[in-house]
C-alpha cells in the first residue's frame, strides 16, 4: 500500500474526503492523455494536414474516368411525308490524363508537406505541454494540501495554548490582554484555514480540467529526496531550447510553407502541360443522330497559358509575401519568448535548490526559537505576543521548506519543457520522488 495523503476537502465542513486508491503522477498523466481535448484536437489537425497533402499529391498523379450513355431516340424530319425514325443510341468511352508540367501543383504538394510537418511538431508541442501541466497541477495540489495541513497544525497548537492561557488567567497568572490576543490569533487562523481549503479546492479543479474526472487522493512527495542538480550552463540550455523546441521547429516549417506559397503564386504565370488519352465507342453523332458504329482513339498534349486574370495572380503573390513576413516575425517572437522562459526556469531551479538548503536550516532555528519562547513565557520573561510570533515564524518556515521543494520540481520540468526535451522518462523520474514501493 502506498503512503498517501487525502487531498480533497469538503468545503462545508472542513473534513477530509477519503475515497478510492490514491493516484500517482503517472496515473494522472495517463488520464490526461485520454481526456485532454488539446491533445485530441491536435491529433485531428495532424490527420487533416496529412489528408490535404495526399490531395495535393493526387493532383499530380494520373486520373482516369469513364463515361457511357444508352438512349432511346426518335427523329421526325420536316419533309412532306414527315417520316419518323426511332432507334437506340449507344456511347461509351474512357479518358486518361497525366500532368506533364504544372509547377503550381507541384509546389502545392511541397507546401502541404511542410504544413504536415508543422502540424506534427505542434502535436509534439501539445504533448509536452500536457506533461508540464500534469506536473505543475499535481504539485500545485500537494502544495495546497501541505499549506492547509500546516494551518490546521498551527490552529491546533494555538487552541491548546489558548486553553492553557485561559486557565492561567483564572489563576491570575496571565492578563486579560493575553487572553484576547491569543483568541484573536485563533480567529485569524480560522479565516486562514478557510482560504487554504478554497485554494486546495481550486487546485483540485485544475487537475480535474486535465483528467476530465475528479480525483480524491494523490500520492505525496517523499520526505527525503536528493534532487538532481541542474547540469550545464545557462547559455547551453538556451542553445538547447533553440535547437529542440517543437514550437520553433513548427514555425520553421510554417516559414517553409509560406516561402513555397510565394513561389507558387509566382508560378501561376507559367503554362501547364497535360497528356490526354481517350477511347470512345459510339453509334450516335451530333444531336444524337444515328451513325454507323465507330471507335475513336486519340492521344494529345494540352497546354494552358494564363495570359491575364485581372491582376488576381499578382495580388495573391503580394499577400503570400506578407504572410511570409508574418511567419518570420512570429518565429522571432516565439524564439525570444522561449529564451526568456528557459532563462527564467534555469534561474528559478537554481534558486529553489539554494532555498531548500536554507529552509532546512531556517526550520531548525525557528523551532528552537519557538520552544525557547514558550519556556520564557512560562517564566514570565516573554509575552504571549512573542510566543505567537515565534509560532507563526516556525510554521511559515515549514511551509517555505515544502514550497521550495515543489518550486524546484516545477522549475526543473519547466526548464526541460522550454528546452524541448521533456519526455515521459522525466515523469517516471519525478514519480520516483512520490511513490515508495
Amino acid at each position: 500500500m502506498y503512503r498517501a495523503i487525502a487531498i480533497a476537502v469538503l468545503i462545508c465542513t472542513g473534513l477530509p474526503l477519503l475515497a478510492g486508491e490514491p493516484a500517482d503522477l503517472l496515473d494522472v498523466y495517463e488520464l490526461a492523455l485520454r481526456a485532454d481535448p488539446r491533445l485530441k484536437g491536435s491529433e485531428y489537425t495532424l490527420e487533416a494536414a496529412k489528408a490535404q497533402e495526399r490531395q495535393a499529391l493526387g493532383a499530380l498523379l494520373p486520373s482516369v474516368k469513364g463515361f457511357g450513355s444508352y438512349s432511346f431516340n426518335e427523329i421526325t424530319q420536316e419533309t412532306p411525308r414527315n417520316p419518323t425514325t426511332g432507334y437506340v443510341g449507344r456511347r461509351a468511352g474512357i479518358i486518361a490524363q497525366q500532368v506533364l508540367f504544372d509547377l503550381p501543383a507541384f509546389l502545392e504538394k511541397h507546401r502541404f508537406a511542410s504544413q504536415t510537418e508543422q502540424r506534427r511538431e505542434e502535436y509534439v508541442s501539445v504533448l509536452k505541454d500536457v506533461m508540464k501541466d500534469v506536473i505543475e497541477r499535481y504539485f500545485g495540489v500537494l502544495a495546497a494540501h501541505d499549506a492547509l495541513g500546516l494551518v490546521q497544525m498551527e490552529k491546533g497548537a494555538t487552541e491548546k495554548e489558548m486553553r492553557r492561557v485561559q486557565q492561567m488567567f483564572k489563576r491570575q497568572l496571565a492578563t486579560i490582554t493575553d487572553v484576547y490576543q491569543i483568541e484573536a490569533h485563533y480567529d485569524a487562523l480560522l479565516t486562514k484555514e478557510i482560504n487554504a481549503q478554497n485554494d486546495l479546492a481550486i487546485s483540485l479543479e485544475r487537475v480535474r480540467e486535465l483528467t476530465g474526472k475528479p480525483l480524491d487522493a494523490l500520492e505525496p512527495l517523499l520526505a527525503d529526496i536528493q534532487f538532481p542538480p541542474i547540469e550545464g550552463s545557462l547559455d547551453e540550455w538556451v542553445s538547447l531550447s533553440k535547437e529542440n523546441s517543437p514550437v520553433l521547429k513548427a514555425l520553421i516549417h510554417a516559414i517553409d510553407a509560406a516561402e513555397t506559397l510565394v513561389n507558387q503564386q509566382w508560378a501561376s504565370h507559367l503554362p501547364s502541360l497535360r497528356l490526354n488519352a481517350q477511347y470512345i465507342y459510339s453509334d450516335t453523332g451530333f444531336d444524337n443522330r444515328q451513325l454507323p458504329p465507330y471507335d475513336n482513339k486519340s492521344v494529345g498534349v494540352e497546354m494552358n497559358f494564363p495570359f491575364y486574370q485581372g491582376g488576381i495572380v499578382e495580388a495573391r503573390r503580394r499577400e503570400a509575401i506578407a504572410r511570409l513576413g508574418i511567419a518570420k516575425e512570429t518565429r522571432e517572437e516565439k524564439e525570444r519568448a522561449i529564451e526568456k522562459q528557459t532563462r527564467t526556469a534555469f534561474l528559478s531551479a537554481q534558486a529553489s535548490q539554494s532555498k531548500i538548503r536554507s529552509a532546512e536550516k531556517l526550520v531548525k532555528s525557528a523551532e528552537k526559537a519557538y520552544d525557547s519562547m514558550k519556556k520564557s513565557y512560562a517564566l514570565g520573561m516573554a509575552t504571549i505576543v512573542d510566543v505567537l510570533k515565534a509560532q507563526k515564524d516556525f510554521f511559515e518556515a515549514k511551509l517555505q521548506q515544502l514550497t521550495a521543494k515543489y518550486e524546484y520540481i516545477i522549475s526543473y520540468i519547466q526548464l526541460k519543457h522550454s528546452a524541448g526535451i521533456v519526455s515521459e522518462q522525466d515523469l517516471i523520474e519525478v514519480n520516483q520522488w512520490i511513490v515508495a514501493r
